[in-house]
């Protein structure tokens, strides 16, 4: 089951790594997370991110304009990952995401 989008086909599937594997050079389940094959490819190009205090999704204002992305804005992940891991990922997310507000679009409305 996806942490972000709930049930869906096992084929799409995939496991994230919520701190780079290159960096890091471990495997360990508390710094992974499985998320359907856009989800990831999104999180992986720092487009979308965990909030690590609410766990909730927050993403690139530029995906504002796609309904099927907008729509999973504030959206509650489970199950909790690590969130230190969280914490240095979402960090490294939103720096680069300079044209949102200082609460980085946190939840929806």
């Amino acid at each position: 089951m996806c942490a972000v989008t709930g049930p869906c086909p096992a084929e799409i599937l995939e496991a994230a790594h919520i701190r780079a594997f290159a960096k890091h050079g471990t495997h360990e389940l508390k710094d992974g997370i499985l998320l359907r094959a856009d989800i990831h490819q999104l999180f992986e190009e720092g487009r979308v991110a965990i909030h690590p205090e609410k766990l909730v999704l927050v993403m690139h204002p530029g995906l504002d304009r796609y309904l099927n992305y907008r729509e999973l804005r504030g959206a509650p992940v489970v199950p909790r990952p690590d969130p230190a891991a969280l914490c240095e990922r979402y960090e490294a997310s939103v720096r680069s995401w300079s044209s949102i507000s200082s609460q980085h679009r946190m939840v929806v409305g």
